[in-house]
């Protein structure tokens, strides 16, 4: 019987013993307009009564933009993909940086932001790291209509692949909360942890491939780029460093097959070349075997990468990667150990985050 002035009761919370665990992960559903509801509110605390307001979106990458590319483009000469302007190969790495950094930093202090909820209502605080989600994405999405206007003024068309942008945006995401699940959980109990996270981004920014290319990292170089007829062959020339042992190549060439065969004494290493051809990374001499042409990678090294691969342990090193190789089209390959190795340590970061916050969530209402 409905109580006259009072609304009835829509949903009655019962907890029983044993079966928390279960209920806790229904109750992720059902609370689902809450996350609509933070996400709400961040998203109108960052642009309501602001002097910069949306600009803020579009300031802080583009700055950072331009230090990276001067410092790495012109001084340190990091080199870009033939025919793409390095300002766009370092826009490109930071708006999934920026993307990843802004949700780890609100994931990491959304429990002691959000004390009062925590203490007064009862609701699976899982959801209070997720919401930082949705104004970084609105942030994302002013950021890259001003990549898009960038394009346009330096005269660079992106690829077709721009369509698989979400889904490593959705690897960047997931990257940050499983990280962020784990700091939030430490800033609850050692306030000092929120002095962490902002050292942690810092050096990150420069461990991650942002303002270079990740295979600029490793045992390998990239010494050009071009397009490779059918029926080719590519000769390396070079001689190897006698203090490290190193193959260190001096020029590169495309010659007709016949006329390849009967020259001698070339040294030279072939590491990668895209498409289907023999690979030799014994040989000088490398046959093109598809009909059409298509665009070659020629390195200096071969055999399996270690240093890269380890690189990968960095998941956000996969997830710039995959960001180019969308934006930018063939000049960037993915790298597919490394695509798994990343794949793999994200699963273990967040099975491992949800289970140590879980662990540690019902002690967060008393020490918090």
């Amino acid at each position: 019987m409905a109580t006259e002035g009072f609304a009835p009761i829509t949903h009655r919370q019962v907890i029983e013993a044993g079966k928390t665990t279960g209920q806790y992960w229904r109750d992720l559903w059902r609370y689902r307009e809450l996350v609509l509801f933070l996400v709400w509110r961040d998203v109108s605390v960052r642009y309501r009564q602001t002097m910069i307001g949306v600009a803020w979106a579009v300031i802080q990458p583009l700055t950072s933009m331009i230090i990276l590319t001067v410092i790495f483009g012109r001084l340190a000469g990091m080199r870009a993909p033939e025919g793409v302007p390095h300002a766009v190969l370092t826009y490109t790495g930071t708006l999934p940086w920026f993307y990843f950094s802004s949700i780890l930093s609100g994931s990491s202090g959304s429990m002691v932001s959000n004390t009062r909820m925590i203490t007064k209502v009862y609701f699976p605080r899982l959801i209070l790291p997720l919401a930082p989600m949705g104004v970084t994405t609105v942030d994302f999405l002013i950021s890259f209509s001003v990549f898009g206007a960038l394009c346009g003024l330096l005269g660079f068309v992106p690829s077709w692949r721009v369509v698989f942008i979400p889904f490593f945006l959705v690897c960047a995401a997931l990257t940050a909360y499983s990280v962020g699940l784990w700091l939030a959980a430490m800033n609850v109990r050692y306030r000092d942890f929120r002095f962490v996270v902002p050292f942690m981004i810092q050096f990150g920014l420069y461990i991650s491939p942002v303002a270079y290319l990740s295979d600029e990292v490793g045992g390998s170089r990239d010494i050009a780029y071009g397009e490779i007829a059918a029926g080719s062959i590519v000769i390396v020339e070079g001689a190897k460093n006698p203090d490290t042992g190193d193959f260190v190549a001096t020029s590169v060439k495309m010659v007709d097959a016949e006329p390849a065969r009967r020259q001698g004494d070339l040294i030279g290493t072939v590491r990668e070349i895209r498409g289907d051809m023999v690979l030799n990374v014994d040989s000088t001499l490398v046959q093109v075997t598809p009909e059409t042409e298509m665009t070659a990678r020629i390195g200096v090294a071969g055999g399996f990468d270690m240093v890269r691969f380890l690189y990968c342990l960095n998941p956000m090193v996969t997830v710039i990667d995959g960001f180019r190789w969308a934006v930018i089209g063939s000049e960037i390959d993915l790298y597919v150990p490394g695509v798994l190795l990343s794949a793999g340590i994200v699963a273990l970061l967040l099975a491992g985050g949800i289970w140590f916050f879980r662990k540690t969530e019902r002690q967060f209402a008393d020490i918090i």
